[in-house]
């Protein structure tokens, strides 16, 4: 067991080592690290007390809020000290995935082939090498104490032990919420492999886990209500239910396809503008048979069903029905949810070398060769998030009409005062995504710059226009304004800019 953990430990480090040299990037780094006031001062009463009680970005997750505060108080604004932080809470949870697994099935050997899959998988490099997303680590680390915790309790069940997964279960809850699927993991875990289903009747096992419900609960209300506060779900006005449901149903099989070919990864990939029939029904189709040929699995091969299901359940929270931010997907939502089709492959492959003895001796080589590809593709893609320019340009490569990417990548241009590179990307961004106001008040920044002052003051009256509650261009409007002399005009601006930005909604 001790090699098996040395092995996973060392491909981890191997993997992500070159992380360390890596800066912070533009891609909300500022808001959760390096322009938070509240972060910056390090853990102190004020701002532990903030931690505890903002919903900065319709989230709730004081936990992840004060570990980025103790690093900033052991190595202030240190890139490398922060991303070798995420390595080592990544590289953790990778160990105690190991330990929960080996420890539920008693088979070492195929425990630490999934907990490799789960440290190098090239899908999991934006959870680990993105600083802001501290809290899949984090939550993540939390995850796999609580499945360890569940695996002793297993064994010998005890209030004491069954407070400790309790416990590691809310501590993942406040680092983030996605982690709230977990009691319905813990019952196919009861199928297979702790046979708990076959001693005991399913109602039992239902009733010891309603504590954890009750928190699943509570977190999801809670969510729904930071979420709506923040202003950050999108209204079914703006992206219909049935297109969302389409664009799911796609999503879950395209993480599939990522995951066996991991090519064309990018911090953001764009909803598309339409969705064809074809695609849609055959994702469908696939889905469905699937999870029908894994609910005829349960009496054989169990492991099927369960991997199987802890990937549906375990994405779902994140699937897009209730669509937070702009994204269609996002390499990120697989890093737990990725762990039930690695167990389902790799008890699979077991199966199948063990039922063909003329291909066993190729199992070593096989094995020995996908976790070196994974590791050559992961520190690839760790090279994409060194900075602002390589991850905005490699998202603009391998994705089509990614406007985020463009207006992010102006923005990185602007502050090297290329503006008219800056300008074209801009433009390039509002073709696509014409309402964009991050883009339009970025170019009104560049026409300014660049002496256009009419110009950039109708593209921020458009804004304004456009989109009532979005501070910013009221702010910039105010200042332009205000340099030309009609100052009770900027003053009206500037009020609106600090209404807006208090909370005050559009």
């Amino acid at each position: 067991m001790r090699i098996y953990a040395l092995l996973v430990l060392a491909a981890t480090l191997i993997a992500y080592w070159p992380v360390c040299g890596n800066g912070f990037v533009s891609f909300d780094d500022p808001i959760r690290v390096t322009a938070n006031p509240w972060v910056q001062r390090g853990l102190t009463v004020e701002s532990v007390t903030w931690a505890f009680t903002t919903l900065t970005d319709g989230h709730w997750h004081p936990l992840t809020w004060l570990s980025h505060m103790l690093d900033v108080t052991v190595a202030d604004l240190h890139a490398g000290w922060h991303h070798g932080t995420n390595v080592a809470l990544h590289a953790a949870s990778a160990l105690l995935l190991l330990a929960a697994l080996a420890r539920m099935t008693g088979a070492p050997g195929r425990s630490a082939m999934v907990a490799l899959l789960f440290a190098v998988h090239p899908l999991h490099v934006e959870s680990v090498a993105w600083v802001s997303e501290r809290k899949d680590t984090l939550s993540g680390l939390f995850w796999n104490l609580a499945l360890y915790a569940y695996a002793r309790h297993a064994e010998r069940p005890s209030r004491a032990r069954f407070a400790a997964v309790a416990l590691a279960f809310a501590c993942g809850l406040v680092s983030k919420e996605m982690v709230v699927s977990l009691p319905i993991v813990l019952l196919l875990l009861d199928l297979w492999p702790l046979a708990r289903v076959r001693r005991e009747s399913l109602l039992p096992l239902v009733l010891e886990k309603l504590p954890l419900f009750a928190l699943t609960a509570l977190f999801i209300a809670l969510a729904w209500f930071a979420q709506h506060s923040s202003g950050a779900v999108v209204t079914t006005i703006a992206l219909p239910l049935p297109f969302r449901a389409a664009n799911a149903l796609v999503a879950l099989v395209a993480y599939l396809g990522k995951a066996l070919w991991p090519q064309g990864l990018a911090f953001f990939y764009p909803y598309p503008s339409e969705l064809s029939l074809w695609k849609v029904g055959a994702s469908a189709l696939l889905l469905l048979s699937a999870s029908a040929g894994a609910l005829r699995a349960a009496a054989t091969r169990s492991y099927l069903t369960v991997g199987w299901f802890w990937y549906l359940v375990t994405v779902a929270p994140v699937i897009g029905l209730v669509q937070i931010g702009m994204q269609a997907m996002a390499d990120r939502y697989t890093y737990l949810p990725l762990c039930g089709i690695f167990i389902a492959a790799v008890w699979g492959a077991h199966d199948l070398f063990a039922a063909r003895p003329s291909i066993r001796l190729a199992q070593a080589p096989l094995v020995a060769a996908l976790g070196m590809a994974c590791i050559v593709l992961t520190r690839i893609q760790v090279g994409y998030w060194r900075d602002d320019f390589t991850l905005y340009e490699r998202a603009i490569a391998v994705t089509r009409d990614n406007f985020l990417a463009h207006n992010n990548l102006a923005a990185a241009l602007m502050r090297q005062d290329r503006l008219a590179e800056a300008r074209g990307h801009l433009e390039e961004a509002l073709r696509i995504q014409p309402h964009f106001p991050d883009a339009r008040n970025n170019l009104a920044g560049v026409l300014l710059r660049q002496g256009h002052t009419d110009e950039a003051i109708a593209e921020l009256r458009t804004v304004v226009e456009d989109t009532p509650g979005y501070a910013p261009a009221h702010r910039n409007l105010a200042a332009i304004l205000a340099q030309m002399g009609r100052s009770e005009e900027a003053a009206a601006h500037e009020q609106e800019a600090r209404r807006l930005e208090s909370g005050g909604g559009p």
